[in-house]
């Protein structure tokens, strides 16, 4: 028994056994650890798809608000342009109503002097058949004159009303719905500081947002919401013409500009006559080799009115519209003025050519405080003997102050605020930070603590995730972290000859938003920067905190 004995200890068979054992438990490990990791990768994968998807959604969400205000803008300016084509019309019964009351008065005339005419003795033979074709169209005409003039004024006050109430709609009814798809907006970024988002449940139930990177993400997509905007444009309207000018001229420009069709921007008798169908061709070319013309043209637009000129009638004559108005770009929309004016041109073989017209004779504009006609004014009567009293035409009409062509001028709008200090121009981004904790990632059961001790020395293994992050806030932030950036941006599509345009401002008149996701450094070096850091403290920050 003895000799067995000492026989084991010098027998070595099964010290494999002992390493094999150890192996197997090394390989256990390594294949759990192993595991592990690429469910790891795949559950960080997939936070960061979620976070890109959150992160997208909201900046779609702003986007979508962004067209929706270029479309109201644009409804706006089309309800601007709906406004001065009213204002056409008034200044073309008027125009009406001069020419009828022209016509009235130069009959008037010869009717007068053909019947002193027919009382002598000697001219009676002549005269009296005139005055007898003449002085019955006269009554026609007068007639006509003072039912027209009832209808032109009916149609003013009207008519003039309805420009008033048009600027009113924009204000209360496209302005506030654009007022309310604001802060709807906002209020839905706003949530997202307390709410998880519902396409982050959808894509992920497990995900969640830690509270103080959710208050910081929420925030910051309130606040570069909120900096998009020009608050200026809310304010309008204002009688002080001296403010809120770019606000003004923006909306001025572009209504301008979208004045369609030329009944609009360019009326002409000339043209009218063009188009008759069959025979306005032929009258178009006879017309165009005339030398004389007299022709009736108009325009409508919408400008400003220059204090300093007032309402002067020798001011007024110098320029269609008159000086006392801004012709230029630079106006501001607070006045609507439309003139119809008989244009008389002269032009010999190309050589003599010379226009006149009374730019004063008819015009109508609307203004917040004195808005204005100009009418067909005539001196008279001057009583008759014994022929039809006699009316002297006025050549320079007659202007009346009255509360038909009230016009508060540019109306509030959603207007974008451009930035030229950031090298995104001021367009928004998004942010989400999204938090799974151990306990919510899938596979975990499998993941163990290992311990080891070889003599007073203990060494262990511990194969949970994200249970010991480098950077912790009160234990908020263990587990896999993602943060991610989205933006809403601007990009008027390209030109069919596939020339890029990418040269056109941000806006909000043409519908052109759209979003899509963003490096998420460039920010961060941009905050980073403002803070005054230095060195690679935002790559450092991204990549130990943000990626964990």
């Amino acid at each position: 028994m003895l000799i067995r004995i000492r026989n084991l200890k010098k027998n070595q068979d099964g010290q494999a056994i002992i390493l094999a054992a150890l192996g197997a438990l090394i390989l256990a490990i390594g294949v759990l650890a192993t595991v592990n990791l690429g469910h790891a990768i795949h559950e960080r994968i997939r936070l960061q798809n979620v976070a890109d998807a959150t992160a997208y959604s909201l900046a779609a969400l702003e986007a979508r608000s962004f067209n929706f205000f270029a479309f109201t803008n644009r409804a706006q300016v089309s309800q601007y342009v709906t406004a001065m084509s009213l204002q056409s019309w008034i200044a073309v019964f008027w125009f009406i109503d001069l020419v009828l009351g022209l016509l009235a008065d130069v009959t008037n005339m010869i009717c007068t002097f053909a019947c002193y005419c027919c009382e002598s003795v000697i001219l009676a033979p002549i005269c009296c058949p005139i005055a007898a074709a003449i002085c019955p169209v006269y009554g026609a005409l007068r007639s006509a004159y003072k039912a027209f003039h009832k209808v032109a004024k009916m149609v003013d006050k009207l008519v003039g009303k309805v420009i008033y109430y048009i600027g009113k709609f924009n204000r209360f009814g496209t302005y506030s719905a654009q007022r309310l798809m604001k802060e709807m907006v906002r209020i839905n970024l706003g949530s997202t500081t307390l709410l998880v988002p519902e396409i982050t449940k959808e894509n992920d139930p497990e995900a969640k947002w830690w509270p103080m990177g959710g208050v910081a993400a929420g925030v910051l997509n309130v606040l570069e919401y909120s900096e998009a905007f020009d608050t200026d444009a809310d304010k309008l309207p204002n009688k002080d013409i001296n403010r809120y000018k770019d606000e003004r001229r923006m909306m001025t420009e572009i209504t301008n500009a979208t004045r369609y069709p030329p009944f609009v921007s360019n009326r002409k008798m000339s043209d009218f006559i063009k188009k008759i169908p069959v025979v306005g061709s032929i009258l178009g070319a006879v017309w165009d080799i005339l030398p004389f013309k007299i022709d009736i043209v108009g325009q409508t637009k919408m400008t400003s009115k220059i204090d300093k000129c007032e309402f002067d009638m020798s001011c007024r004559c110098k320029k269609r519209f008159g000086t006392q108005f801004d012709h230029s770009q630079l106006a501001r929309g607070h006045v609507i003025v439309a003139d119809q004016v008989l244009m008389l041109s002269i032009s010999i073989a190309k050589i003599i050519n010379f226009d006149f017209g009374n730019a004063d004779i008819v015009s109508v504009w609307a203004h917040h405080s004195n808005g204005q006609h100009c009418i067909y004014d005539h001196w008279g009567p001057i009583p008759g003997v014994t022929c039809p009293n006699y009316y002297i035409p006025d050549p320079w009409g007659e202007c009346t102050k009255c509360g038909n062509h009230k016009w508060d001028g540019i109306q509030p709008y959603i207007k974008f605020q451009p930035d030229s200090k950031d090298e995104f121009q001021g367009q928004p981004s998004t942010y989400t930070f999204l938090n799974k904790k151990p306990e919510d990632l899938g596979g975990q059961a499998y993941v163990q603590k290992f311990d080891f001790t070889v003599g007073s020395r203990t060494e262990s293994l511990d194969t949970n995730i994200g249970v010991d992050p480098l950077i912790s806030f009160f234990g908020q932030v263990k587990g896999l972290n993602a943060w991610s950036r989205g933006m809403a941006y601007y990009h008027r599509p390209s030109f069919k000859s596939g020339e890029s345009n990418w040269h056109e401002h941000p806006n909000f008149f043409n519908p052109f938003w759209r979003a899509k996701l963003a490096p998420l450094g460039e920010k961060l070096d941009q905050f980073v920067g403002k803070l005054g850091i230095p060195g690679n403290a935002s790559k450092i920050f991204s990549r130990e905190f943000i990626t964990h």
